[in-house]
């Protein structure tokens, strides 16, 4: 689960960070980009398939992994954003 959570982060944040940049060129390899990340973390493309295919079918399971892939983003936010964040999200849990 961590790994995945890791993995759907990174793609996340190479794909926002990049779609900006090269919108108006339309040349974005995401495959390509996908699949380096994901071998990066020490996971073939095989095991990621197989592992998100199980995931996605178990909505609470996948849901957890979609919350690490959150609190992985936050981590790189400088503080006085993600304690905005946190914030936000305490404030949304006890209504």
């Amino acid at each position: 689960e961590d790994k995945m959570a890791t993995i759907l982060a990174e793609i996340f944040i190479y794909q926002q960070s990049n779609y900006a940049a090269h919108a108006e060129l339309n040349v974005i390899d995401y495959s390509k980009m996908n699949t380096s990340l994901i071998t990066s973390n020490g996971v073939t493309i095989k095991e990621f398939e197989d592992s998100y295919k199980y995931y996605i079918n178990i909505p609470d399971l996948y849901n957890q992994i979609l919350v690490k892939s959150r609190d992985y983003l936050e981590k790189k936010l400088p503080d006085e954003e993600r304690i905005k964040r946190e914030k936000l999200r305490t404030e949304i849990d006890e209504k």
